[in-house]
């Protein structure tokens, strides 16, 4: 059994039908694979990309009377699953019609939720975020700058929105603001450290808040660091 979870793309290629074809260039394990589509060939090779990453590389030519558009994308070696393997193809053939469309390619154009992008893209927009008026907002980071000044590098600020009030606690000082948006499922904290240089300057109006990727944002400022508690 696979300890990391992880399936081989090669392996699904062939369960998918893709098949031997001694026409596919250079490829680490030969012969390389190709599936028609029955208007193009889609051909896999095992192959290490620009970045010495070792891909599964995907080529191949869709032509009509009129053009001819290049098909070249790469999937990591090893995928999720069986799903995630169909939707990272899929995804790359959408602006192309195959004529004959096989089951995996109808099912992988359903779980494009799967790829790793799309996931991302949902987390930002899932991610813990609140807007708070420029004027409330200049006041509250003018108050904590004062009180960072007076506090240890391993203090910890603490930042939580329950709807509708945004309130930092740090060392037994309290900045609270209005602000909306949905409540926040954690509270965050951060050093004191990390949040030496506040803006000074807010252009947006409102100013967002939030947190992702572990840092918190505030206006175009990131501060990483960010614990959920």
């Amino acid at each position: 059994m696979n300890p990391t979870g992880l399936i081989s793309t090669w392996d699904l290629l062939q369960e998918f039908g893709f098949m031997p074809d001694a026409s596919v260039g250079f490829s680490d394990v030969m012969p390389g694979l190709s599936f028609d589509f029955g208007n193009f060939k889609l051909k896999a090779s095992c192959v290490m990309n620009l970045h010495f990453v070792e891909v599964v590389m995907f080529t191949g030519y869709v032509t009509t009377p009129r053009t001819m558009t290049e098909l070249l994308f790469e999937l990591p070696r090893q995928v999720e699953s069986r799903e995630q393997c169909a939707a990272w193809i899929a995804w790359n053939l959408k602006g192309d019609v195959p004529k004959h469309e096989p089951d995996w390619l109808k099912e992988g154009r359903l779980h494009f939720n799967l790829l790793p992008w799309e996931r991302r893209r949902a987390a930002y927009e899932a991610r813990p975020h609140c807007s708070v008026s420029r004027k409330w907002a200049r006041l509250a980071l003018d108050t904590l700058a004062t009180h960072l000044t007076t506090v240890p590098d391993a203090a910890l600020v603490e930042f939580v929105f329950d709807g509708a009030v945004l309130t930092i606690r740090c060392e037994g000082k309290v900045v609270a603001l209005p602000g909306d948006g949905s409540s926040w499922q954690h509270t965050y904290l951060i050093r004191a450290e990390k949040l030496r240089h506040l803006p000074q300057r807010l252009m947006r109006d409102p100013l967002e808040v939030s947190v992702f990727d572990g840092a918190l944002t505030l206006e175009n400022r990131r501060y990483e660091g960010v614990i959920p508690v």
